[in-house]
């Protein structure tokens, strides 16, 4: 399978440039009146799915593959808002999260059928648990909230549940097969992916926000493969945030 050669070019200038802007906070610190560091804890929904080219090749050559529903899941963290501006209006947004994304996956082998077979079908649904760190811009204005960025996430746990049918044309009964599996041999461990989000927050520190994230890195390498397929996570986040009424700089 061929290697889109645009793919990385892409991460390097996206991450390029988010560097430059991080070099040229410093500068933007000696505002005046930039206000304290604040601390937010936050929850809120995740609702997961893939994007790319190589979706109908994801359960392996011989099979047609098709997206199934996304996933709902749910993540938690706290975040950090680093003044960089003059009344705080721009900062920067630090955050770890412990992320549960997921995606499901349905399809039919289309080769390699054992003598006897009619039809052999496959339900999947899998589930992954991150350590996301967004590392993202906000901008307030008048309680209304932009954020953008890159966001880091380090895979610590992976759950599959793949139940697998198979029909007959000899008059054998339907046979289903259940297995759960946290392998995740075939999983890239490291994922980079860009953010953007919109949301309000009241005077009394509760936000709501709506978040969507796309992976850059390719969300499979199996081993052995040629390529790494092109798959990416895609998520929409909507988010509940609470900033902690500490008035004292966080040091």
């Amino acid at each position: 399978m061929p290697r889109r050669a645009g793919g990385r070019p892409r991460f390097r200038v996206l991450a390029g440039a988010w560097l430059l802007l991080l070099a040229a906070l410093p500068g933007a610190a000696q505002a005046p009146e930039k206000g304290p560091v604040k601390l937010s804890l936050k929850a809120g929904g995740t609702y997961t799915g893939l994007a790319g080219d190589d979706l109908k090749q994801l359960l392996g050559p011989d099979y047609t593959t098709r997206l199934g529903n996304r996933y709902l899941a749910y993540h938690a963290g706290a975040a950090l808002r680093i003044p960089v501006s003059g009344h705080g209006s721009v900062a920067l947004q630090p955050e770890v999260l412990l992320n549960l994304r997921g995606y499901r996956l349905t399809g039919e082998r289309t080769a390699g059928l054992a003598t006897g077979e009619k039809q052999c079908s496959v339900k999947q649904t899998r589930v992954l648990t991150y350590a996301d760190v967004p590392v993202l811009a906000n901008v307030n204005v008048a309680g209304w909230f932009l954020e953008f960025g890159l966001q880091f996430g380090f895979l610590v746990h992976a759950r599959a549940e793949t139940q697998t049918t198979t029909s007959y044309s000899t008059g054998v009964p339907d046979k289903a097969t259940f297995v759960a599996s946290t392998d995740r041999a075939d999983l890239s461990s490291f994922d980079v992916g860009i953010v953007g989000g919109v949301g309000y927050q009241t005077l009394s520190g509760l936000s709501l926000g709506l978040r969507l994230n796309r992976g850059l890195t390719p969300l499979l390498d199996p081993a052995g493969a040629a390529s790494k397929p092109r798959a990416y996570h895609d998520a929409l986040m909507l988010q509940v945030a609470y900033l902690l009424p500490f008035d004292r700089e966080l040091r």
